[in-house]
C-alpha cells in the first residue's frame, strides 16, 4: 500500500479501530464501570463514521462496522436512561455476541485489505478521455409516444 492510498483510508482505519476499541471496552470493563466510557467511545466512533461517510464515501466492506457503531451508540444511550438495562442477558449469549463481533471485525479488516480504495491517475495526452451526455431532439418528426400526441416535439 503506498502513501496516497493510506491517506485516503485514514477514516476507514479509524472507524475499524474505534469499533475494536468499543468491543475491547465492553469485554474488559466491569458492567458497573463501562457505562460512561462506552457512551463516550461510541459517540466518538459515530463522529468518525460521519466524517468517513462525508470524506471517503460509503463502502460495502464496512457495513458491519457501520452497524456495530450504531448499535453500540443505541445500546449506550439506552443503558444511560435505563439503569437495569442488559442485566438479564445470559453470559453464553454475551460471549457468543463478543466472538461473532470479533470475527466480523477481523473479516472486515481482511476485506479492507483485499479490496483497497484506489484512485485512477488523470489521463495524460492530447485526446480527451471520458463520457459525455447528449440530448437530441428531432423537430421534424411527429411525437407518437406522448400520451397527448401533440404533434411535433418542441
Amino acid at each position: 500500500m503506498n502513501e496516497e492510498e493510506l491517506i485516503l483510508r485514514v477514516f476507514e482505519l479509524l472507524l475499524l479501530m474505534s469499533n475494536i476499541g468499543l468491543l475491547g471496552l465492553t469485554v474488559l470493563l466491569k458492567k458497573e464501570r463501562r457505562r460512561v466510557p462506552i457512551f463516550i467511545a461510541s459517540g466518538t466512533a459515530l463522529l468518525v463514521l460521519a466524517i468517513h461517510w462525508k470524506v471517503e464515501g460509503l463502502r460495502v466492506q464496512l457495513f458491519f462496522p457501520y452497524g456495530l457503531t450504531i448499535l453500540f451508540l443505541a445500546g449506550s444511550i439506552y443503558g444511560c436512561f435505563k439503569k437495569t438495562a442488559f442485566r438479564h442477558i445470559p453470559r453464553f449469549i454475551l460471549g457468543l455476541a463478543y466472538i461473532v463481533s470479533a470475527v466480523m471485525l477481523a473479516l472486515t479488516a481482511c476485506l479492507m485489505y483485499a479490496f483497497p480504495v484506489f484512485q485512477l491517475p488523470e489521463p495524460s495526452g492530447e485526446h480527451k478521455v471520458g463520457t459525455q451526455v447528449f440530448h437530441f431532439v428531432d423537430k421534424g418528426r411527429d411525437e407518437i409516444f406522448d400520451e397527448k400526441k401533440r404533434g411535433k416535439e418542441n
